[in-house]
């Protein structure tokens, strides 16, 4: 396998080589161009559009493929991707520009694709490559102190430069709020290097908190006949900071006035939503609810705010006084 720089005159054809020395496994490959969101698909077998053309199709060992009429815009690094190997072979260089030289690779850290609740445990995956031995150590990480890895696996790929060793490590973490501001770190060790690898994430880039959803008053119940009244809808301790808090009520009508989200010490956030009204005759029984949308679940709760209402002197109706009665707070999630 080709590992140093190839120049070729334009409208020649140029010679992708990837050749297994022994048969590990059976194997079929995929040849890409350029590394990372720029990579594209120049050979794959179940494609016949693929630019790349197989020398020896079937052979499970020599997956060259020629490029007809190469052009200035066939410049760069070519990969192949045996398959069935690991993820961490999906970007083996088998062609680079001048002056680069192989190397172990800096360590890809990954997480969940989506955010997760807190209370849960996930898997976070660490994987290098590109080493010339098997000596490989991985160190997992949490704010500086040292955690047990879930599992690691070193493999290894034969090329024409001989063989080439990867590694894959993977942690297991159940997600507390105290995490917010935490920092998960894959340290990778090898002879070769003077220095070890290290890739960082930060736990508050996948981490999913709910907020905590309370409807109050101000001041408490009892609550005198034509007193002013701030009903408060609060959603509390919730990350990240995607929340829409909504108060209302529909007979009568009222609509509350929504506060900018703050940060709280934790790294969460909590913001509310604000109605003043003097406690009138016309407000009993009134149902006041209270909407958090955060993420794609939205959270209610609702009460209903009874009012004094005085006949005549020293004379009440049964409502003694302004009281909410707690209904049950609902979870309900978005219908899609």
């Amino acid at each position: 396998m080709n590992q140093e720089p190839v120049t070729i005159t334009a409208g020649k054809t140029l010679i992708l080589t990837c050749i297994l020395t022994q048969k590990d496994q059976p194997a079929s490959a995929e040849w890409y161009k350029d590394l990372g969101n720029d990579q594209k698909i120049i050979y794959r077998e179940s494609d016949k559009s693929s630019r790349g053309v197989r020398l020896v199709p079937g052979s499970q060992t020599d997956f060259r493929v020629s490029l007809n009429n190469i052009s200035p815009g066939d410049s760069g690094t070519y990969c192949c991707h045996l398959v069935p190997f690991p993820p961490c072979l999906q970007t083996v260089p088998i062609l680079k520009g001048p002056g680069l030289s192989a190397h172990p690779s800096q360590p890809l850290l990954r997480g969940p694709s989506d955010s997760i609740t807190v209370g849960s445990q996930i898997s976070f995956r660490c994987s290098a490559k590109e080493f010339p031995s098997q000596e490989i150590t991985v160190i997992w990480l949490k704010d500086s102190n040292e955690i047990q890895a879930a599992r690691t696996d070193i493999l290894n790929y034969t090329m024409e430069e001989g063989i080439r060793y990867c590694v894959e490590s993977t942690v297991d973490i159940l997600l507390r709020p105290e995490d917010m501001g935490s920092v998960l770190s894959c340290r990778v060790r090898h002879s070769s290097l003077e220095d070890s690898l290290q890739q960082d994430l930060r736990l508050s880039e996948v981490v999913r908190v709910p907020p905590t959803v309370r409807l109050e008053t101000d001041p408490l119940s009892p609550i005198q006949l034509n007193t002013s009244v701030t009903v408060t809808c609060n959603a509390e301790y919730f990350y990240p900071n995607v929340a829409k808090v909504d108060l209302f009520c529909k007979n009568p009508s009222g609509k509350g006035k929504s506060a900018r989200a703050t940060l709280n010490a934790n790294g969460t956030y909590s913001r509310q939503s604000s109605l003043e009204i003097i406690a009138t005759e016309n407000w009993n029984a009134s149902l006041f609810t209270c909407l958090v949308k955060h993420n794609s679940t939205v959270f209610k709760a609702t009460r209903r705010l009874f009012i004094k209402t005085e006949l005549g002197e020293g004379k009440c109706l049964a409502n003694q006084a302004i009281v909410f009665c707690d209904l049950p707070m609902s979870e309900v999630r978005q219908e899609s």
